[in-house]
């Protein structure tokens, strides 16, 4: 999982030169689904269109990761900055 970590900050970093800042970019495991991660976003323009949004870091992170790690992910969850 180290090796995913560092590929998730390289996609951080590529969204927030080139999208903006991030309140929240993390990941967590969801209970009952062995290595399934949903990754956790809370950005302005994040959720400004989340649909849109949710196409742009799937797209990122095709880049850096693997067929087999981006299976790995399970969502993509865009939260308001006060959930």
């Amino acid at each position: 999982m180290k090796e995913q970590i560092k590929k998730l900050q390289i996609v951080e970093k590529i969204l927030r030169k080139s999208k903006g800042n991030f309140e929240l970019f993390a990941i967590s495991l969801r209970d009952n689904s062995p290595n399934k991660w949903d990754l956790l976003i809370s950005a302005d323009w994040a959720r400004e269109n989340e649909r849109e949004s949710i196409n742009i870091i799937a797209e990122e992170l095709k880049k850096v990761f693997s067929s087999e790690e981006f299976l790995m992910l399970s969502h993509i969850i865009i939260l308001d900055k006060d959930d």
